[in-house]
This record gives C-alpha cells, sequence and structure tokens, in this order.
C-alpha cells in the first residue's frame, strides 16, 4: 500500500526543519563542541505523545529524524540508544483534583491485570505506596500518566547516562487535565485564576526540576526541550470544532449545560463556546511557553546546569497548521467511515 505522504505527512516537520537549522547554526559555537567528534553520538528520548510520535509510523517520528538529521549536521554516526516517552505521560503526578497517590490507584484500578503476578499484592502495594512504576506500561499509543516523565529519566541507569551526548525531551502538557482546560463549561467564571497558577506549577516548576533531574542523569549531554502547539486557533475550523461539540453533546457535563439554555439559543451558545475553547487553547500555549521558556533560561544562566548547553526549540506551529485545518500538522483525525446500504446493491442486482 503506497503511503499518502500529504495525508500522513510528519506531525513535527517544522519542529525538524527548526531544530535543524539551530543545531547547524552553531555547531561550530561552545554549546555543541564537547560532541562535535567523530564518534557515534548516541541519544535518549523521554517525554509524552508528542515525543513518541502519536499516529506516526516508526520511521516518520520527529526524535529519530531528528537525531539522524543532527548527526548528518554534525558528520557523525548518530542513534537513539533509549526511548521511554510515550503517549500521556506526565512530568510527575498530582493536581487540584488528585493526588499522587490517588491517581496510581485509579491506574492500579483500571488496568489491574498489570499487576497480576505470584507476586500481585507486593506489586501493587510497591506501585501504590512507593511509586515503583515498572510494571505500569502500556504501548506507547495508549495514552497514560504512567510512566511518568521523570521516573523515564530515573530509571536510565546512570552508565548509560554518562554516554549520553544529546537528549530530546518535553513535558507539562499532561500534567494539567487539557480536557477540563479545553472544557469551556469548566471554571468558566475564574478561568483564569483558577487555571494560570497550574500553568506555572506544571510548565515553569515540574519543567525546571525535569531539566535539573536531566543534567544530573547526563552530564555531558545537549538538551532539547521543545515547547507544545494549541489544537486551536479563533477563527479557523470554526464549524469543524462547533462539529465536535456539538457531538460531545451527549456527555453528561454538555447536556446538562444544553439543558439549561433554551432550544432557540443552542446554537447561539455553542458558538459561544466554540470561540471560548480557541480562545482557551491559545491562551494555555502562549503561557506555557512563556513559563517552559523562563525555566530554561534560568537553568542556562546556572553554571551547574548549563553543561553543553539546554535548546529551547518552538515547534514553529501557525493556525493554519491547527486541528482540522487544510495545512494541519496534527496527525490525520479518524472520520466514521460511510454505511452505505445494502439494499441498494441488491436492487442494482
Amino acid at each position: 500500500m503506497k503511503l499518502d505522504t500529504k495525508q500522513h505527512r510528519l506531525s513535527r516537520r517544522r519542529f525538524l526543519k527548526d531544530c535543524t537549522l539551530v543545531v547547524g547554526a552553531i555547531q561550530s559555537s561552545s554549546v555543541l563542541a564537547e560532541i562535535a567528534h567523530p564518534s557515534p553520538m548516541k541519544a535518549v528520548v523521554v517525554g509524552d505523545s508528542a515525543m513518541w510520535g502519536q499516529g506516526l509510523r516508526e520511521r516518520q517520528k520527529f526524535s529519530r529524524l531528528s537525531v539522524q538529521e543532527i548527526g548528518q549536521l554534525l558528520g557523525r554516526e548518530a542513534s537513539i540508544e533509549v526511548n521511554l516517552s510515550h503517549s500521556g505521560a506526565a512530568i510527575r503526578l498530582g493536581s487540584p483534583d488528585c493526588s499522587p497517590k490517588c491517581m496510581r490507584r485509579q491506574f492500579a484500578d483500571t488496568y489491574p491485570t498489570l499487576f497480576q503476578s505470584t507476586h500481585t499484592k507486593r506489586r501493587l502495594n510497591d506501585f501504590i505506596e512507593n511509586n515503583v512504576q515498572d510494571r505500569a506500561v502500556l504501548f506507547g499509543e495508549i495514552p497514560s500518566a504512567f510512566p511518568t516523565i521523570s521516573y523515564q529519566i530515573e530509571k536510565i541507569d546512570q552508565t548509560t547516562g554518562q554516554s549520553i551526548e544529546l537528549v530530546l525531551m518535553n513535558g507539562g502538557v499532561n500534567d494539567i487535565d487539557f480536557e477540563d482546560y479545553l472544557t469551556p463549561t469548566e471554571h468558566r467564571d475564574n478561568f483564569i485564576q483558577y487555571f494560570d497558577p497550574l500553568l506555572e506549577e506544571y510548565f515553569y516548576k515540574r519543567a525546571r526540576s525535569l531539566i535539573r533531574q536531566a543534567r544530573e542523569k547526563f552530564p555531558v549531554a545537549v538538551l532539547i526541550y521543545t515547547g507544545y502547539v494549541s489544537p486551536f486557533a479563533p477563527g479557523h475550523s470554526d464549524a469543524q470544532v462547533r462539529n465536535l461539540f456539538e457531538h460531545l453533546q451527549g456527555a453528561a457535563d454538555w447536556k446538562v449545560y444544553i439543558n439549561k439554555h433554551p432550544v432557540k439559543d443552542t446554537f447561539k451558545k455553542v458558538d459561544q463556546l466554540v470561540l471560548e475553547a480557541q480562545h482557551r487553547s491559545q491562551f494555555g500555549l502562549t503561557r506555557s511557553l512563556y513559563w517552559l521558556r523562563k525555566a530554561i533560561a534560568e537553568a542556562n544562566a546556572d553554571s551547574r546546569l548549563r553543561g553543553p548547553g539546554i535548546l529551547f526549540v518552538h515547534p514553529g506551529f501557525t493556525e493554519k497548521n491547527t486541528v482540522f485545518e487544510v495545512d494541519s500538522l496534527f496527525h490525520p483525525y479518524y472520520k466514521i467511515p460511510e454505511i452505505k446500504d445494502p439494499s441498494s446493491k441488491a436492487i442494482k442486482a
């Protein structure tokens, strides 16, 4: 089957372009001086679905392509030594609604078979009480906070860490419940007051802690921390986003909201909800990028953390690359297949 390159284009193509331009521009500078030699370069990848390459074939994933391109720019053989990224990974656990222990218990209740063995009780207790996440591993395409990104770094042994020269990493978006965040009926009256402190916690404080952990584990590596993108933009793909929200009316919280308003105002209300969701998405993007850049700038200013260098790479997505747009750089969304009337075939026969 021939691959439709337009339909299955690399979801992070712009990131790859920006990343290679950055490395190409600084490969002779002090930042990469320590890895600019002919021996093979080893890389590590940790993070969430963006690093995992959700929906992409292995050869299309930007982490793999980026490492190859960076190696070529430096005139070196380069490969990924360890890749522990997966969809849904959070930097670490804990939210206003659920403690770390609460989240571990919820996961164990959802996937009990992961902990079944002759030592079931002990393994389950180690996970819930002591945060031992070795058994909490699903296939990378299945969204899950476990193993967390901090745990991904923790599980790489120190000897391997000493030999790693390049780290691709990200994190933060799954620490916040972004489905609630994007739902305009959630915290509608105190949106900024409620979510802005959380964005600082997840994209600044937790990201800064993750960078510190990565530097301790990979002392001679250049760290590349990538930013996030916005799925929606005001005034773009309004009809498609509206269709999505109307589909979601089947959910309990949407039913409650719609039932509180007159039928004649339903579509007007949905249009307002679409606009609010789009602006929420843009607000979250700008604030997350601000806090991530601040964390990385401060780490680079600290000689104990800087090492060979810490780079921030913006994916470079624009409103034309958001979900549902013709030039969307998100992996293709799924459509319900058309179901043809079997009687039509019988009539023609």
